[in-house]
């Protein structure tokens, strides 16, 4: 499972076709790190399109969202978490 979104990078490189993937969860205790140390992330690999990650390609970008209460223990619920956030309203499951 995954997520297409039309993504346009801070470099300016524009993909219509964005690939997203989650490749993993977490939480991190530290207020350095965290400001709300109970809270879980979901890291994210973007991808340009699906042939660059079937290909694994290295032209992926990754983010960290952290604002999860808990950690998500369904692969499913946590891409349903993410399509709450403005960034992913418009995604579709691929």
């Amino acid at each position: 499972m995954a997520l297409q979104i039309n993504k346009t990078f801070e470099n300016g490189i524009i993909s219509p076709e964005c690939y997203v993937k989650i490749i993993s969860v977490g939480y991190v205790k530290s207020p350095m790190y965290n400001p709300n140390p109970s809270s879980s992330f979901l890291e994210l690999a973007y991808y340009f399109n699906k042939d660059a990650r079937e290909a694994n390609t290295n032209n992926m970008i990754f983010r960290n969202f952290i604002s999860m209460e808990n950690i998500l223990e369904i692969r499913e619920e946590q891409y349903n978490y993410l399509k709450t956030l403005d960034e992913f309203k418009d995604a579709s499951d691929v």
